[in-house]
Protein backbone atom coordinates (compact mmCIF):
# COMPACT_ATOMS: atom_id res chain seq x y z
CA UNK A 1 0.00 0.00 0.00
CA UNK A 2 1.55 3.27 -1.11
CA UNK A 3 0.25 5.35 1.77
CA UNK A 4 2.02 3.19 4.36
CA UNK A 5 5.34 3.85 2.65
CA UNK A 6 4.91 7.64 2.60
CA UNK A 7 5.15 9.12 6.12
CA UNK A 8 4.36 12.53 4.64
CA UNK A 9 1.27 11.20 2.86
CA UNK A 10 -0.97 13.96 4.26
CA UNK A 11 1.12 16.55 2.41
CA UNK A 12 1.39 14.70 -0.90
CA UNK A 13 -0.53 16.27 -3.78
CA UNK A 14 -2.23 13.59 -5.87
CA UNK A 15 -2.79 14.32 -9.54
CA UNK A 16 -3.99 12.50 -12.63
CA UNK A 17 -2.96 13.73 -16.05
CA UNK A 18 -5.44 13.58 -18.96
CA UNK A 19 -5.61 10.37 -20.99
CA UNK A 20 -3.57 10.83 -24.16
CA UNK A 21 -3.03 9.26 -27.56
CA UNK A 22 0.17 10.64 -29.07
CA UNK A 23 3.27 9.77 -31.06
CA UNK A 24 6.35 8.38 -29.38
CA UNK A 25 8.44 11.54 -29.46
CA UNK A 26 5.75 13.60 -27.75
CA UNK A 27 4.93 10.84 -25.25
CA UNK A 28 8.50 10.21 -24.11
CA UNK A 29 9.55 13.86 -24.01
CA UNK A 30 6.42 14.70 -22.00
CA UNK A 31 7.14 11.97 -19.45
CA UNK A 32 10.71 13.18 -18.96
CA UNK A 33 9.43 16.76 -18.74
CA UNK A 34 7.02 15.68 -15.99
CA UNK A 35 9.94 14.24 -14.05
CA UNK A 36 12.06 17.38 -14.43
CA UNK A 37 9.09 19.57 -13.48
CA UNK A 38 8.22 17.49 -10.39
CA UNK A 39 11.82 17.58 -9.18
CA UNK A 40 11.66 21.38 -9.20
CA UNK A 41 8.54 21.50 -7.00
CA UNK A 42 8.79 22.18 -3.27
CA UNK A 43 5.67 20.21 -2.32
CA UNK A 44 5.59 16.40 -2.50
CA UNK A 45 3.62 15.15 -5.51
CA UNK A 46 2.41 11.90 -7.01
CA UNK A 47 1.34 12.11 -10.67
CA UNK A 48 0.22 9.40 -13.04
CA UNK A 49 -1.02 9.20 -16.58
CA UNK A 50 -2.45 6.53 -18.88
CA UNK A 51 -1.92 6.74 -22.63
CA UNK A 52 -1.84 4.95 -25.95
CA UNK A 53 0.25 5.28 -29.13
CA UNK A 54 -0.94 6.73 -32.42
CA UNK A 55 1.16 4.32 -34.46
CA UNK A 56 3.06 1.07 -33.87
CA UNK A 57 6.29 2.21 -32.21
CA UNK A 58 9.33 0.33 -30.98
CA UNK A 59 10.63 2.03 -27.83
CA UNK A 60 14.25 1.39 -26.92
CA UNK A 61 15.60 1.47 -23.36
CA UNK A 62 17.84 4.45 -22.69
CA UNK A 63 20.89 2.20 -22.34
CA UNK A 64 20.28 0.18 -25.51
CA UNK A 65 22.62 1.12 -28.31
CA UNK A 66 22.07 1.95 -31.96
CA UNK A 67 24.22 -1.11 -32.75
CA UNK A 68 21.87 -3.43 -30.83
CA UNK A 69 18.91 -2.06 -32.80
CA UNK A 70 20.77 -2.62 -36.07
CA UNK A 71 21.73 -6.19 -35.09
CA UNK A 72 18.14 -6.97 -34.20
CA UNK A 73 16.76 -5.42 -37.37
CA UNK A 74 19.14 -7.37 -39.57
CA UNK A 75 18.58 -10.66 -37.72
CA UNK A 76 22.16 -11.11 -36.55
CA UNK A 77 21.66 -14.27 -34.52
CA UNK A 78 25.37 -14.53 -33.74
CA UNK A 79 25.25 -11.16 -32.02
CA UNK A 80 21.86 -11.80 -30.42
CA UNK A 81 20.41 -15.35 -30.26
CA UNK A 82 16.88 -13.92 -29.93
CA UNK A 83 17.28 -11.72 -33.01
CA UNK A 84 15.13 -12.16 -36.08
CA UNK A 85 13.69 -9.85 -38.68
CA UNK A 86 11.86 -7.18 -36.71
CA UNK A 87 9.07 -7.05 -39.25
CA UNK A 88 8.25 -10.75 -38.93
CA UNK A 89 9.00 -11.51 -35.29
CA UNK A 90 6.36 -11.87 -32.59
CA UNK A 91 7.74 -9.22 -30.29
CA UNK A 92 6.28 -9.06 -26.75
CA UNK A 93 3.43 -11.43 -27.71
CA UNK A 94 2.16 -8.98 -30.33
CA UNK A 95 1.85 -10.44 -33.82
CA UNK A 96 0.95 -8.79 -37.11
CA UNK A 97 2.19 -5.38 -35.95
CA UNK A 98 5.18 -3.77 -37.64
CA UNK A 99 6.78 -0.66 -36.14
CA UNK A 100 6.52 2.57 -38.09
CA UNK A 101 8.82 4.44 -35.75
CA UNK A 102 11.67 3.69 -33.35
CA UNK A 103 12.17 6.01 -30.39
CA UNK A 104 14.34 6.09 -27.29
CA UNK A 105 12.70 5.99 -23.88
CA UNK A 106 14.08 8.05 -20.99
CA UNK A 107 13.77 4.95 -18.79
CA UNK A 108 15.89 1.79 -18.89
CA UNK A 109 14.94 -1.76 -19.73
CA UNK A 110 14.66 -3.56 -23.03
CA UNK A 111 12.82 -2.91 -26.32
CA UNK A 112 9.01 -2.81 -26.33
CA UNK A 113 6.73 -2.73 -29.36
CA UNK A 114 3.75 -0.49 -28.63
CA UNK A 115 0.53 -0.44 -30.59
CA UNK A 116 -1.59 -3.00 -28.77
CA UNK A 117 -0.96 -1.83 -25.25
CA UNK A 118 -1.88 0.64 -22.55
CA UNK A 119 1.10 2.61 -21.28
CA UNK A 120 1.37 3.99 -17.76
CA UNK A 121 3.67 6.64 -16.33
CA UNK A 122 4.03 7.40 -12.63
CA UNK A 123 6.05 10.45 -11.61
CA UNK A 124 6.83 11.41 -8.03
CA UNK A 125 9.19 13.44 -5.86
CA UNK A 126 7.88 11.83 -2.64
CA UNK A 127 11.00 11.46 -0.47
CA UNK A 128 9.92 8.11 0.96
CA UNK A 129 9.74 6.60 -2.54
CA UNK A 130 12.76 8.45 -3.92
CA UNK A 131 14.90 7.17 -1.05
CA UNK A 132 13.86 3.53 -1.36
CA UNK A 133 15.81 1.00 -3.39
CA UNK A 134 15.11 0.48 -7.07
CA UNK A 135 13.65 -2.97 -6.44
CA UNK A 136 11.42 -1.77 -3.61
CA UNK A 137 10.11 1.09 -5.74
CA UNK A 138 9.34 -1.35 -8.54
CA UNK A 139 7.46 -3.63 -6.16
CA UNK A 140 5.46 -0.79 -4.56
CA UNK A 141 4.40 0.83 -7.83
CA UNK A 142 3.76 -2.45 -9.66
CA UNK A 143 1.62 -3.67 -6.74
CA UNK A 144 -0.43 -0.48 -6.91
CA UNK A 145 -0.91 -0.86 -10.66
CA UNK A 146 -1.82 -4.56 -10.53
CA UNK A 147 -4.45 -3.83 -7.86
CA UNK A 148 -5.88 -1.13 -10.12
CA UNK A 149 -5.90 -3.46 -13.16
CA UNK A 150 -7.65 -6.23 -11.24
CA UNK A 151 -10.19 -3.73 -9.92
CA UNK A 152 -10.79 -2.43 -13.45
CA UNK A 153 -11.48 -5.89 -14.89
CA UNK A 154 -13.29 -7.16 -11.79
CA UNK A 155 -11.10 -10.25 -11.42
CA UNK A 156 -7.79 -11.05 -9.72
CA UNK A 157 -6.17 -12.28 -12.93
CA UNK A 158 -2.76 -10.63 -12.58
CA UNK A 159 -0.12 -10.49 -9.88
CA UNK A 160 3.30 -8.99 -9.22
CA UNK A 161 6.26 -11.26 -9.81
CA UNK A 162 7.66 -12.05 -6.36
CA UNK A 163 11.26 -12.63 -5.33
CA UNK A 164 10.62 -16.36 -4.95
CA UNK A 165 8.98 -16.61 -8.38
CA UNK A 166 11.82 -14.64 -9.89
CA UNK A 167 14.39 -17.10 -8.54
CA UNK A 168 12.59 -19.81 -10.47
CA UNK A 169 13.32 -17.74 -13.57
CA UNK A 170 16.95 -17.00 -12.72
CA UNK A 171 18.02 -18.03 -16.20
CA UNK A 172 15.79 -15.31 -17.64
CA UNK A 173 17.03 -12.82 -15.08
CA UNK A 174 20.64 -13.55 -15.97
CA UNK A 175 19.81 -12.94 -19.63
CA UNK A 176 18.34 -9.51 -18.92
CA UNK A 177 21.38 -7.57 -20.07
CA UNK A 178 21.70 -9.65 -23.26
CA UNK A 179 18.12 -9.93 -24.47
CA UNK A 180 16.96 -7.17 -26.79
CA UNK A 181 13.24 -7.53 -26.13
CA UNK A 182 11.56 -6.73 -22.83
CA UNK A 183 9.24 -9.70 -23.09
CA UNK A 184 12.13 -12.14 -23.50
CA UNK A 185 12.93 -11.50 -19.82
CA UNK A 186 11.26 -11.71 -16.45
CA UNK A 187 12.27 -9.75 -13.39
CA UNK A 188 11.08 -8.87 -9.94
CA UNK A 189 7.96 -6.66 -10.04
CA UNK A 190 6.97 -7.59 -13.59
CA UNK A 191 3.22 -8.14 -13.78
CA UNK A 192 2.32 -11.72 -14.68
CA UNK A 193 -0.84 -13.78 -15.11
CA UNK A 194 -1.75 -16.78 -12.97
CA UNK A 195 0.34 -19.05 -15.18
CA UNK A 196 3.41 -16.83 -14.68
CA UNK A 197 3.34 -15.35 -18.18
CA UNK A 198 4.57 -11.77 -18.36
CA UNK A 199 1.79 -9.32 -19.19
CA UNK A 200 3.39 -5.99 -18.28
CA UNK A 201 6.99 -4.84 -18.27
CA UNK A 202 8.23 -1.84 -16.31
CA UNK A 203 11.25 0.44 -16.19
CA UNK A 204 12.50 3.44 -14.23
CA UNK A 205 14.43 6.65 -14.50
CA UNK A 206 15.74 7.95 -11.20
CA UNK A 207 17.20 11.41 -10.81
CA UNK A 208 17.98 13.36 -7.68
CA UNK A 209 14.65 14.21 -6.11
CA UNK A 210 12.41 12.26 -8.48
CA UNK A 211 11.36 8.99 -10.11
CA UNK A 212 9.73 8.22 -13.46
CA UNK A 213 8.18 4.74 -13.69
CA UNK A 214 7.02 3.33 -17.02
CA UNK A 215 4.74 0.36 -17.54
CA UNK A 216 3.45 -1.23 -20.77
CA UNK A 217 0.43 -3.51 -20.35
CA UNK A 218 -0.41 -5.57 -23.41
CA UNK A 219 -4.00 -6.22 -24.37
CA UNK A 220 -3.55 -9.66 -25.92
CA UNK A 221 -4.45 -11.14 -22.53
CA UNK A 222 -7.91 -9.54 -22.67
CA UNK A 223 -8.67 -10.29 -26.30
CA UNK A 224 -10.80 -13.42 -26.60
CA UNK A 225 -10.38 -14.03 -22.85
CA UNK A 226 -12.48 -17.07 -21.77
CA UNK A 227 -14.09 -14.98 -19.00
CA UNK A 228 -14.89 -12.14 -21.40
CA UNK A 229 -12.65 -9.68 -19.55
CA UNK A 230 -11.94 -6.32 -21.12
CA UNK A 231 -9.77 -3.33 -20.30
CA UNK A 232 -9.59 0.18 -21.69
CA UNK A 233 -7.64 3.32 -20.91
CA UNK A 234 -10.75 4.88 -19.36
CA UNK A 235 -11.41 1.89 -17.10
CA UNK A 236 -7.79 1.66 -15.99
CA UNK A 237 -7.48 5.40 -15.45
CA UNK A 238 -10.63 5.43 -13.31
CA UNK A 239 -9.47 2.41 -11.30
CA UNK A 240 -6.07 3.98 -10.61
CA UNK A 241 -7.71 7.22 -9.56
CA UNK A 242 -10.18 5.45 -7.26
CA UNK A 243 -7.51 3.26 -5.69
CA UNK A 244 -5.16 6.18 -5.10
CA UNK A 245 -8.00 8.16 -3.54
CA UNK A 246 -8.90 5.24 -1.29
CA UNK A 247 -5.32 4.61 -0.16
CA UNK A 248 -4.67 8.27 0.68
CA UNK A 249 -8.22 9.00 1.84
CA UNK A 250 -8.76 12.05 -0.32
CA UNK A 251 -9.64 13.10 -3.84
CA UNK A 252 -7.25 12.79 -6.76
CA UNK A 253 -7.46 15.92 -8.89
CA UNK A 254 -6.69 16.48 -12.55
CA UNK A 255 -3.48 18.47 -12.82
CA UNK A 256 -4.52 22.10 -13.48
CA UNK A 257 -3.94 23.39 -17.00
CA UNK A 258 -1.49 26.14 -15.91
CA UNK A 259 0.75 23.45 -14.45
CA UNK A 260 0.42 21.30 -17.56
CA UNK A 261 1.51 24.37 -19.53
CA UNK A 262 4.61 24.61 -17.31
CA UNK A 263 5.42 20.99 -18.15
CA UNK A 264 4.96 21.76 -21.86
CA UNK A 265 7.56 24.50 -21.54
CA UNK A 266 10.00 22.00 -20.04
CA UNK A 267 9.09 19.54 -22.81
CA UNK A 268 9.96 22.09 -25.50
CA UNK A 269 13.60 22.01 -24.37
CA UNK A 270 13.66 18.20 -24.58
CA UNK A 271 12.04 17.77 -28.00
CA UNK A 272 15.19 18.41 -30.09
CA UNK A 273 17.01 15.59 -28.28
CA UNK A 274 14.21 13.13 -28.97
CA UNK A 275 13.86 14.24 -32.59
CA UNK A 276 17.57 13.65 -33.27
CA UNK A 277 17.51 10.19 -31.69
CA UNK A 278 14.34 9.31 -33.58
CA UNK A 279 15.91 10.25 -36.94
CA UNK A 280 18.90 8.00 -36.26
CA UNK A 281 16.69 5.02 -35.43
CA UNK A 282 14.30 5.82 -38.27
CA UNK A 283 17.13 5.48 -40.78
CA UNK A 284 17.80 1.97 -39.46
CA UNK A 285 14.11 1.11 -39.79
CA UNK A 286 13.79 2.46 -43.35
CA UNK A 287 16.94 0.71 -44.50
CA UNK A 288 15.72 -2.67 -43.24
CA UNK A 289 12.07 -2.68 -44.37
Amino acid sequence: MLQRNCPDYKQIKLYALPIADSNGILAMSFDEACLNWVRAQCEPMFLYRVYTWQEPTLSIGVNQSRQSVFRFMTGNKKADPSASSLLSCHINNTSNISPRRIISRPTGGQAVLHGNDISIAVITNCSALVNTSVKETYCLLSSFIVDAINAAIGSAELQVQSVIESKKNQKNLNALNNAFRCFDTQAIADIVDQAGNKQMGCSQLRRKGGILYHGALFLNFYQNHPKGLSLSTKKLNAAMRNLLSKQFNRAVNILPQPRINEIREVQADLLPKYCVKSRVFQNILLNNC
